[in-house]
């Protein structure tokens, strides 16, 4: 079996129905957040596509609010409703679902840790992976502090 880093093998496998889980999709996460912030950082002033809830596309609290999930192995997003991230019947699509995790900021230091991203030059990155709203001990007086 394939091997994640985390000393958990990788399992098959589509989409968790569960917004709280252990899959081993969360590996990933942490990359695929960055990834996503990415694209969003890249967007010019004339891209005026935006997602349904009328922020801009790629908006991280719209990949965990499950208004669109991530194909790992296209990079790309799947819009909600759909199970391929392009119009093609991809049946090898590999999405992955924001889910919580209690064990969330070991996650995050794992892939740090076995280098699995960070290379991106996001902004805030930090703030992204540990919102105030989910990780409010990580502020103080608005400010991240770790």
């Amino acid at each position: 079996m394939p091997h994640n880093g985390f000393r958990r093998p990788f399992r098959g496998g589509g989409r968790s129905p569960m917004n709280t889980g252990s899959s081993e999709e969360a590996a990933f996460l942490p990359y695929i957040i960055e990834t996503i912030a990415a694209a969003l950082q890249k967007k010019t002033d004339s891209d005026r596509r935006s997602c349904t809830c009328g922020r801009p596309t790629f908006d991280i609290k719209c990949f965990r609010e499950h208004r669109f999930d991530w194909c790992r192995l296209h990079q790309r997003a799947i819009v909600f409703g759909r199970r391929s991230c392009t119009e093609n019947d991809y049946r090898e699509c590999q999405p992955v679902r924001w889910q919580k995790h209690p064990d969330w900021e070991h996650i995050v230091k794992g892939s740090f840790d076995v280098g699995n991203f960070a290379f991106k030059k996001i902004r805030d990155l930090c703030e992204l992976l540990f919102p105030v709203e989910e990780c409010p001990e990580k502020y103080e007086n608005g400010w991240y502090v770790g």
